[in-house]
């Protein structure tokens, strides 16, 4: 098989593997849960309700506007999930372009890519196959990454600033389905190359701010900063003791349940960056 057939063969395998996964989900017509309330405020959008004045919710408006333009005459969900499995899809085989770039084998990356998809299925039933917000920011974020894994290869500044940018700017997206996206960019980052660190940086940083922007001004300035993010002081209540815990809990499972990509980031040849601590970044 050719190396685009072979491509093609796996992503053919990759949605597959997602709509299988989340089959359940795709026969079901009914909002679970949190989708009743995301399917309402999208009709009352698209019934003329403006966001953030008429429409309030505390999570950036891309998920809303995504309801809005997918559920024109009905309640049927299924059109929703079924772009959402898409997107999962879509980021199982980003996960295994990152696990690539690691020189990871063949079966490694593909392994990484399945368990990237498989892991969306494992939550509760109601958080693992509704179309939340969670879900829809999971390829932009993946994709932010492998763009700035991909810039350390590139050689010329103009190329690499691009490339930075673009990739800060992918992170602004999957920030603005929510909000804990925002710290993918941190990872950004951490895997510049250090003579390059301080001007991509501002690169990504420009392309976050650009995305953002762009977003705020579409969804009306003072609601959107207000709603989305300077109203969610409440979730540290439970203690960022509590925070942390979660954190380092769901960090371990994950390395251990996505063992391609990080063996492939710490035991493969010619990994992305000699530092430890970045290699786990990066996973």
């Amino acid at each position: 098989m050719t190396r685009f057939g072979r491509r093609y063969a796996e992503a053919a395998c990759a949605f597959g593997l997602a709509i299988l996964v989340h089959l359940p989900a795709l026969l079901r017509t009914r909002p679970l849960d949190d989708e009743t309330y995301l399917a309402s405020m999208g009709r009352m959008l698209r019934a003329g309700d403006v966001l953030y004045r008429d429409v309030i919710d505390r999570k950036p408006p891309l998920v809303l506007w995504a309801y809005e333009w997918l559920l024109p005459h009905s309640w049927n969900m299924q059109p929703v999930r079924l772009v959402v499995v898409c997107l999962i899809a879509l980021n199982g085989i980003a996960v295994g372009a990152i696990a690539r770039s690691f020189n990871a084998s063949h079966t490694a990356a593909r392994s990484a890519g399945a368990l990237a998809i498989i892991g969306t299925a494992l939550a509760g039933y109601s958080d693992a196959h509704a179309a939340n917000f969670e879900l829809w920011g999971l390829l932009p974020a993946t994709l932010g990454v492998l763009v700035a894994i991909r810039s350390n290869h590139t050689v010329s500044t103009s190329g690499y600033l691009f490339q930075l940018i673009a990739s800060g700017a992918l992170v602004g997206i999957a920030t603005n389905c929510k909000q804990p996206y925002v710290f993918t960019f941190v990872v950004l980052v951490w895997i510049l190359p250090p003579s390059r660190r301080l001007l991509g940086t501002i690169s990504s940083g420009v392309g976050l701010a650009i995305s953002t922007v762009i977003i705020a001004g579409i969804a009306g300035w003072h609601g959107y900063w207000r709603w989305a993010w300077f109203e969610n002081g409440d979730y540290l209540r439970i203690g960022i003791g509590t925070l942390v815990g979660l954190a380092a809990r769901q960090l371990v499972i994950f390395i251990i349940v996505q063992w391609p990509l990080t063996t492939a980031a710490f035991f493969r040849r010619r990994p992305i960056g000699n530092d430890p601590l970045t290699r786990i970044a990066v996973v």
